[in-house]
């Protein structure tokens, strides 16, 4: 069975430290026994070679005793500068790493120890001691002496080593933070190599999910259904993680649901989170709707789901970069504080050797909150959070990876938005000003136009926070000396290029924010006078930018002007700029300050010499294809135009009325032939467009249920028998074709069901009415419309002269004979009970609906049945519509009749009822206390 899962190269520097530690004690403890072995066999040799596995002391030989007192003074000797040199050593790489960088410090140590493999020595400098001791106690011979004293001497030798690498420490500190950051690098590859098997197992997995029949990871769709069933088959050990899955039993799955046979099969919902903590992941079953899925099923699901996952525990390289980035963060947050530069330029480096492009972000994050968590201001010098702007954003553009430099510079502006006062957010600014002045004017194209992105954003965002110190700046920069946006000089006449396109949607979104602003700050009092000053200065520059001096006559300029947006880029902007308190509710329109920011770049006046003018759009058919926009919206911007609300606000900032020196009327005129054409390319559109099938299925699905709906009124279809093809009346009638066409300029018309199902089944009643024979009609007299003998019937108000005193007694549907066609005798309302009086017969669909199209092959046929005067018959769409219910009059018809005198006398006992109801609840007894 195949299994996609994550592999993690290689093992924890720890384990294998471990490791080696076990092979260590292995291999005294193998040295010791084979001693002890020879010792035992020693019986079998002879002198002088037994002495070779035995120790010379036993035999009391003359010549060798001298073995046991050098061998003892040579352990002794070793196992005093073992002791020493352990104690020693550990307190002195203890005592270096502490010059390692702030924030590193425990982990500087814990490499030390491993780079230099001071366990090791240790433990073999102590385990070669006990085996020597060993080996003299128990009487080894030459052999044992030799093995010994080779070990001693080793470990004198790699005391000696270790003593001048560690020395060495004293004197290049910098080599610690080259073991550090071997080890970050490295930590970092592999941390970006499984997250690289992790995205591409996640994508692997969701092609899975695509392909199955019953699989689904579309949380919007499935994720809150309230029928949901979760499957509970991870384990409840929280140290583990998804590391892998099967994607044969995945199609073992498909297979088992299509066995159960079910009448509506279920939908699996997964959204897996690989090497995530388990409780990021859910399994959920959404049945469907009248399922027939058992306990059963779900049980089978759950053991194929499984045995279908892989799990590991945590990958040992997570905790390494954990505890790094804990570390860099540390690092980064107190040079920050405490104003060390040096400091600032390590971590900077450990930034970018220990992230990756997909991680980066995070990390900055988890600066960002380190110190965002105090909210107190001011903390960090500007000076030196300029530097380390510069700093982290160097590497990346060395690295030539633009991108990641501005997300960068994003992250860092704003978080001295948060955390500096406006003053001192003013004075950052100004220092790394001049990264966004040669990237933006010059190098704006070279870069995919990340950093003019930034830039705009960034300009947008000064405004809404109403830093408007920096925003002044930013108007400076953009209104006079970023004058040229076309260097290349390759833009075609008409046309713009992309940068002039970005910076004309920031310049009009930012006269729109500062309309706003100003209609916002205007309405207040006197303290607001000095900030309304500063903010009409500020539009006038904005509105006056240099760089449109090139841009005015070009028709693509006037495209982005009429773009309409759909919302700010800057989020909550408009409750921002105009001051809502969080919960009011408030009407909000993009669109209509959008329609101010229009009206006042056109207006030209003594403040606005932009020079727009709509003479240059020429052509405004493509004009709208160009900007989409509606004729509603065009109209709308007239009526601002013509209305108080633009000359009120064009006196507040120009303190000038509106009809002094202006182009309005020009404008307006324009913009009404735009309508006025626009409006014919909509006219046209109209007439060649093919009816929509899924609206006509609607509309026909609509009309039948609404005409079944009225037949109700007035009999019981149940009640009449099936017969196949039974053909009624036909009917004819015009529908407005917009109804059935998707929506064009915007607009998409109501279906007009009520009327026209009405409409069709009155034809139909009166072509039953027309068959009834009056002269042979049984004409019933009542004197209460509870005598009726069902609900269900049509009512006839035949010649009444007041409908005031029938209204109340129609039962069903009520048709009016007011000039008296049908001959009947007297004036009322006449009931008819069609079950009653007809012979009726229907298939088993009560109305056929065919919808088409008027066109040039069916015209005649049309204009032959209607009159259309002015109208234009392309605009509808014809709907012919079959009765598949016969009705035939029997013999004799009965008709119940309430004249209209017994209806005003009904109504009248009917009202004294109720005032006599009304009154007898207050009535009071009179006065009995009179004597009389």
């Amino acid at each position: 069975m195949s299994i996609r899962k994550i592999e993690i190269n290689g093992k924890p520097t720890g384990i294998v430290i471990y490791n080696n530690v076990k092979k260590t004690i292995a291999f005294y403890s193998v040295i010791s026994i084979l001693i002890l072995a020879g010792m035992y066999l020693s019986r079998y040799c002879i002198e002088p070679y037994k002495y070779l596995l035995i120790s010379p002391s036993f035999y009391n030989n003359p010549y060798l005793n001298w073995i046991t007192g050098v061998w003892g003074s040579f352990l002794g000797i070793h196992g005093t500068i073992a002791a020493l040199s352990i104690t020693f050593m550990g307190m002195f790489v203890d005592q270096v790493s502490k010059t390692s960088e702030h924030g590193f410090e425990p982990l500087s140590k814990v490499l030390l120890l491993r780079e230099y493999n001071f366990l090791g020595f240790s433990v073999q400098s102590v385990c070669s001691l006990l085996c020597g001791i060993f080996l003299l106690l128990i009487g080894s011979g030459l052999i044992g002496y030799f093995i010994s004293s080779f070990f001693s001497l080793f470990f004198i030798i790699k005391y000696g080593v270790m003593y001048y690498r560690l020395y060495h420490l004293t004197e290049e500190p910098g080599v610690i933070n080259g073991v550090l950051l071997d080890s970050i690098r490295t930590t970092g590859l592999k941390y970006s190599e499984i997250n690289n098997q992790r995205q591409e197992l996640t994508n692997e997995f969701s092609q899975v999910v695509s392909e199955g029949d019953f699989y689904s990871n579309d949380q919007s769709a499935f994720y809150w259904n309230d029928d949901s069933i979760t499957i509970s088959i991870f384990p409840d050990d929280t140290d583990i993680v998804i590391s892998g899955y099967s994607p044969d039993v995945f199609n073992q799955l498909s297979i088992k649901i299509n066995e159960f046979n079910l009448e509506n099969n279920p939908t699996l919902f997964f959204s897996l989170s690989f090497l995530s903590p388990i409780s990021n992941s859910s399994i959920k079953i959404i049945p469907a709707v009248e399922s027939n899925l058992t306990e059963a099923h779900i049980s089978e699901i759950e053991s194929l789901l499984r045995s279908g996952l892989t799990y590991s525990s945590v990958p040992y390289v997570y905790n390494e970069f954990k505890q790094f980035e804990e570390a860099l963060v540390e690092n980064v947050r107190n040079s920050l504080l405490n104003g060390d530069e040096w400091s600032l330029d390590f971590g900077v480096r450990i930034f970018h050797e220990l992230t990756s492009n997909e991680n980066y972000l995070y990390t900055l994050q988890n600066i960002d909150l380190s110190l965002t968590s105090s909210n107190n201001k001011d903390l960090v010098k500007t000076s030196l959070l300029a530097k380390f702007f510069e700093k982290m954003i160097s590497e990346s553009i060395s690295q030539n990876n633009l991108e990641k430099a501005a997300n960068i510079m994003r992250s860092l502006i704003d978080l001295a938005r948060y955390i500096y006062s406006k003053n001192n957010f003013v004075d950052f600014y100004n220092r790394i000003f001049r990264q966004f002045d040669h990237r933006v004017r010059y190098r704006a194209e070279e870069s995919n136009y990340v950093f003019l992105d930034l830039y705009t954003s960034t300009v947008l965002r000064n405004l809404v926070y109403k830093n408007y110190a920096a925003f002044k700046v930013d108007s400076d920069f953009v209104t006079s000396r970023l004058q040229y946006l076309d260097l290349s000089n390759e833009t075609e006449y008409d046309s713009l290029n992309e940068m002039q396109r970005k910076m004309l949607r920031c310049l009009f979104e930012v006269i729109t924010l500062l309309i706003m602003r100003i209609e916002h700050v205007g309405k207040k009092g006197d303290e607001y006078k000095e900030e309304l000053k500063d903010l009409i200065l500020l539009l006038k520059s904005w509105v006056n930018a240099k760089f449109l001096q090139e841009l005015y006559y070009k028709k693509e300029l006037y495209d982005v002007l009429f773009s309409i947006p759909q919302e700010f880029s800057v989020f909550g902007a408009e409750t921002k700029i105009r001051e809502i308190p969080d919960g009011e509710a408030t009407w909000r329109s993009v669109s209509n300050d959008t329609y101010k920011m229009i009206a006042f770049m056109l207006t030209q006046s003594s403040f606005n010499n932009n020079q727009f003018n709509l003479l240059f759009v020429r052509d405004a058919f493509q004009f709208r294809e160009a900007t989409s926009i509606l004729t509603h919206e065009l109209s709308s911007i007239v009526t601002y135009l013509n209305g108080d609300s633009f000359a009120n606000l064009f006196k507040l900032i120009t303190d000038k009325e509106l009809s002094e020196g202006n182009n309005k009327a020009q404008i307006v005129t324009k913009l009404e032939s735009i309508i006025s054409s626009i409006n014919s390319l909509v006219l046209r559109n109209v007439i060649e467009s093919e009816l929509e099938p899924s609206l006509v299925d609607k509309y026909s699905k609509e009309i039948k249920l609404s005409v079944e709906n009225y037949f109700e009124l007035i009999l019981s279809l149940d009640a009449i028998p099936l017969e196949i093809d039974v053909r009624g009346i036909e009917a004819y009638l015009l529908v407005n074709k917009r109804e059935v066409i998707p929506p064009i300029d915007g607009v998409s018309y109501e279906m007009n069901i009520h009327n026209h199902s009405q409409w069709l089944i009155y034809e139909w009643i009166r072509s039953v009415l027309h068959s009834i024979n009056v002269d042979v009609a049984n004409i019933i007299n009542i004197e209460d419309p509870q005598e009726l003998p069902t609900e269900k019937l049509i009512t006839i108000e035949y010649k009444v002269e007041d409908r005031v005193n029938t209204f109340r007694h129609s039962k069903g549907l009520k048709v009016n004979d007011k000039e008296g066609h049908l001959n009947l005798n007297g004036s009322g309302l006449y009931y008819l009970d069609l079950l009653d009086n007809f012979e009726l017969k229907k298939s088993e669909e009560v109305l056929t609906v065919d919808l088409e199209k008027i066109f040039e092959g069916n015209i005649g046929f049309v204009k032959e049945r209607y009159k259309f005067e002015d109208d234009n018959p392309f605009l509808y769409s014809m709907l012919n519509a079959t009765f598949n219910i016969v009705a035939m009059p029997n013999h004799i018809c009965n008709l119940y009749f309430l004249s209209e005198e017994t209806c005003q006398l009904i109504n009248q006992r009917q009202e004294r009822e109720m005032e006599q109801l009304i009154n007898g609840s207050r009535t009071e007894n009179p006065d009995n206390s009179n004597v009389s």
